[in-house]
């Protein structure tokens, strides 16, 4: 579909003249050529003409394709969807797949998303991790200047192939990203999501003072009423550092509440492995 033609099917299925749409933004002489693929139009017009429309840009893209996402996103989404399913075999079958596309077409999309899923696998099987194949996304992170939610998904998923001095340096472009979007609660479930993974990265490697630090990020982060799973997870890590700098009594109250916290939302599954960790986070120290 042409975007004039994406305007005009949004317009009228909205029941709003040309007129109401051009309002306050162009003519409506310079609208009707818009709908009609006989003008351009500039991005900060385009998003000012969607405002009027009140629809969401990935609103306006879907019905742009013919209403459908792109074959990027189609082919994404499936990987997510057998991810969930735990189905693993028919992950490795997707990663042959994506390789496969990769080959033909030299699209670094299709590279990174085959790491992904070969990331994903590694972790299920615990097998280790090949750098040499992880090596593309590393490169990639660092050299992107400003991440969004694709190259947050990106470190997080690949954070435990990372070294631990990677992911710290990694970690500080991440809050060096974010700065400009303090006051726009830009991915929230995601950053904080990232966050506890880097902080479980820490804690494993004994990097204290780090993973005290994103524990301060974290809970600073921890605006939004939405994110309570989070929050308590956050508490529990805190509890767990609190066991590393010798203070157990107090750090295994502090866990096992948010153990409880867990049990009583019935994700038992989850508390009962939070609550091994913990008896062997003390088991460790206190040997």
């Amino acid at each position: 579909m042409v975007m004039g033609a994406a305007f005009k099917i949004i317009r009228k299925n909205k029941g709003l003249s040309q007129k109401e749409v051009a309002a306050d933004i162009i003519s409506t002489s310079f609208y009707s050529k818009l709908e009609n693929e006989n003008s351009n139009i500039s991005a900060d017009l385009f998003f000012q003409v969607l405002d009027n429309l009140d629809i969401a840009l990935e609103e306006f893209e879907y019905i742009y394709n013919d209403y459908s996402h792109t074959s990027k996103k189609k082919i994404d989404d499936e990987c997510k969807q057998i991810y969930y399913a735990g189905d693993i075999t028919k992950l490795e079958e997707k990663k042959n797949e994506v390789e496969e596309i990769y080959k033909s077409t030299g699209d670094d999309f299709y590279n990174r998303l085959a790491i992904l899923l070969y990331c994903l696998i590694q972790t299920y099987n615990s097998e280790k991790y090949d750098p040499e194949i992880i090596n593309p996304i590393q490169s990639y992170l660092f050299s992107v200047e400003t991440w969004g939610h694709y190259e947050i998904r990106l470190f997080t998923t690949c954070i435990k192939a990372f070294e631990v001095d990677t992911v710290l340096l990694l970690s500080n472009q991440l809050l060096n990203n974010l700065k400009p979007y303090s006051t726009y609660n830009f991915h929230e479930r995601d950053i904080i999501t990232v966050l506890i993974n880097i902080i479980i990265t820490c804690l494993d490697n004994n990097r204290l003072e780090e993973a005290d630090y994103y524990i301060a990020v974290a809970k600073k982060r921890l605006t939004s009423e939405k994110i309570m799973f989070e929050r308590n997870l956050i508490n529990y890590l805190f509890g767990i550092s609190l066991i590393h700098h010798l203070k157990s009594d107090e750090g295994y109250l502090i866990a096992m509440t948010s153990i409880d916290i867990f049990n009583s939302l019935n994700m038992n599954g989850m508390a009962t492995q939070y609550e091994q960790y913990l008896e062997e986070t003390i088991k460790n120290f206190s040997e």
